[in-house]
């Protein structure tokens, strides 16, 4: 991330959101500092990304991450931590590979 962009750039995104914007602000608001700040090329990451087999859908996919977005964590934090395991699971034996969780 260029100082520049971080000096100029970074602190507006921070500020809309502190905002709590909806859920598609908050996705681009992200895919904007990963492309622009970070230097991620736009088709590095699957967007939307479908798991029949839990009948869900990550928000975006770079290699082994998952991104889930939300407005309002602090309100949707239940969900994350009901739905996420779901979804590492499920991404782990649609890619064959083990993954490494933190807690």
């Amino acid at each position: 991330m260029s100082e520049h962009w971080r000096r100029t750039n970074l602190p507006e995104l921070v500020q809309r959101l502190l905002a709590r914007p909806g859920h598609e602000h908050v996705r681009a608001a992200v895919s904007t500092i990963l492309t622009e700040g970070l230097g991620l090329s736009y088709t590095a990451a699957d967007h939307e990304v479908r798991l029949p087999e839990i009948h869900g859908r990550l928000d975006t996919l770079i290699g082994n991450t998952v991104f889930e977005y939300k407005s309002d964590l602090r309100r949707e934090l239940p969900d994350v931590e009901a739905r996420l395991p779901d979804y590492l699971a499920e991404r782990t034996r649609l890619s064959g590979r083990a993954s490494k969780a933190s807690g």
